[in-house]
Formats: structure tokens, C-alpha cells, sequence
């Protein structure tokens, strides 16, 4: 009885993987009143260093029974070691499995060999973190954590179909394929872009705050600012309507140069403003986030 059940599930994940892979050419595959997104973190870190980056689901506004995420990273410099589900926003009945090879991860949540099909309805959260290790040797520049995009085709029966690997998800008949909107992730490596940077060997003669770069940005942009004395610092973000949205940071610096990132991957497109705060003076400054 136990051979039959575990042969019987073993042939629903592959009858639903052979779903994903295979591309389906009618509009239902694409519905075009989903907002869901996937979303990479990105990371600011240091060569030698070891560290988690989470993939989370946004704005979904679908029953999702089944999803595979293949992304793929190509640096000799980084290695993706393990993948932890806890946390995860997956429902009872879904089953996570995980691939790791050279440069390329997969996630996988597959329902179990069970109907109706389970059906995750949640609006945003963790769906997995992986855990990788950046070499010592690693220099100073910008990597990226994409989506594998890959079409391999083939014939069969003279008709040709095409065996997907890409970011898709499954509504809970199983039969109907998402393409959800994909946000990436960088890991941006070097010491200069840590927040408690300071890089100013001259102090500078009195407080500034500089234009973001890159401005427009999508979704990460660095701030910088100058103290002539050591000082408690605020910076926040703020929306056009005026609500502060998110804190950079909120302590003291020394004098000198200080550089801080905003990562704006929840966030939507359109104008911000961020604002420093040292004692009783407060400079203001627009970006735009355009994704």
C-alpha cells in the first residue's frame, strides 16, 4: 500500500513538472490581471563572506497550487550552498524540493499526490532563503541573481514543443500556467558600500547630502552625505503623499563621508524623496524609482 501511494506521488510531480516545462500557447497562460511578483533580495557583502538571500512572493492575487523558480548566477566567485524552506508561506499539502548545481539554484513547491490541489492564497511573503559563500578572492563589483530563461525544443509526433525553464506557477486545477513578473537580485560586493562607510580623508566643512546614483534606478540607488562633526543622523524615505516609508538609518556617524543604499524592490515605481536629518537641520532631496 505504501509502494502504491509513493508511486502515485511520485507520478503527480512528474506529471506537474512535465506541465511547467511544457509550454502552453493559449492566452490562459498569461493571465493578464495577475500582479504577482517574485522577488530576489539583494545584498550588500564582503569577499570571504557568508549570507542568506531571501526569495518572496508580492502582490499575488491568485490561488496558486504548484511553482518553480530556476535562477541562475554565473560567477566563479559565488557558490549557493543550501535552500531553507522555514518560514515559508507554502500550505500543507505542497511538498518544497530544491536543486543546486554550478551557477544555477531551483525552488520547487509541488502539491502532494492528493484532490482537490492546495491552494496558497496569501498576498506576499517568504516562499525560500538561500544560503550562499562569496570567495575571498572576490573583487569589488556587482553580481546578479536572474531568472533562467531557457527554451530547449523538440519534435514529437511532427509537432514541436518546447520544454521550458523559467519563474511559473500553477492554479489550483493544475492546468492553467502564470508567468509572474520577476525582480532579481544583486549582490553588490566591496567595502565601500556598507552603511557606516567613510571614506573622507578630508572632513568635509559642513553637512551635505547628495543626489542618489543611479537616479532614475530600479530597484537599488545609494545615498551619500557629508558631516563636518560626529553626529545622530536620520535618513528617510518618504512617498509623494508624504509617509515615511522606510529608515536608512538612525544613529550616530562620525565626521566624514557616509554612503547608504535603499533597496526598492517592494516598493513602486514613481517619485520619492529622501531626507537627512542632523540636530536641527534637515536637507531633501527627489529620486525616482522606475521598474
Amino acid at each position: 500500500m505504501e509502494r502504491m501511494t509513493s508511486m502515485r506521488k511520485m507520478s503527480t510531480v512528474f506529471t506537474l513538472m512535465a506541465v511547467f516545462c511544457i509550454f502552453v500557447s493559449y492566452a490562459a497562460a498569461y493571465p493578464p490581471s495577475y500582479t504577482g511578483k517574485i522577488i530576489v533580495e539583494s545584498k550588500h557583502v564582503q569577499p570571504g563572506q557568508a549570507f542568506a538571500v531571501k526569495v518572496s512572493i508580492a502582490n499575488n492575487n491568485a490561488a496558486i497550487s504548484s511553482l518553480v523558480i530556476p535562477l541562475k548566477f554565473n560567477s566563479a566567485f559565488l557558490t549557493c550552498t543550501y535552500i531553507d524552506f522555514t518560514g515559508s508561506i507554502k500550505v500543507s499539502g505542497m511538498t518544497e524540493y530544491q536543486t543546486i548545481e554550478s551557477g544555477k539554484a531551483k525552488i520547487s513547491l509541488i502539491p502532494d499526490a492528493a484532490a482537490p490541489l492546495p491552494a496558497m492564497t496569501k498576498d506576499s511573503g517568504l516562499i525560500a532563503t538561500l544560503y550562499f559563500t562569496l570567495s575571498p578572492s572576490a573583487p569589488e563589483i556587482v553580481l546578479e541573481i536572474d531568472s533562467l530563461n531557457r527554451d530547449s525544443a523538440f519534435d514529437y509526433n511532427g509537432q514541436t514543443l518546447h520544454m521550458w525553464e523559467q519563474v511559473q506557477l500553477a492554479d489550483t486545477l493544475g492546468m492553467v500556467i502564470i508567468i509572474p513578473e520577476f525582480v532579481g537580485g544583486k549582490i553588490i560586493i566591496g567595502n565601500a558600500t556598507g552603511i557606516d562607510d567613510d571614506k573622507g580623508l578630508i572632513v568635509p566643512e559642513k553637512i551635505d547630502l547628495l543626489q542618489n546614483f543611479p537616479n532614475p534606478f530600479n530597484p537599488i540607488t545609494s545615498i551619500s552625505f557629508a558631516l563636518p562633526n560626529k553626529a545622530m543622523v536620520g535618513l528617510d524615505i518618504y512617498n509623494v503623499l508624504g509617509q515615511k516609508i522606510e529608515s536608512l538609518a538612525g544613529k550616530e556617524y562620525p565626521a566624514g563621508n557616509h554612503t547608504v543604499s535603499w533597496d526598492a524592490s517592494y516598493s513602486p515605481s514613481g517619485v520619492y524623496f529622501y531626507r537627512l536629518t542632523v540636530g536641527n537641520e534637515t536637507l531633501t532631496k527627489k529620486m525616482i524609482l522606475m521598474k
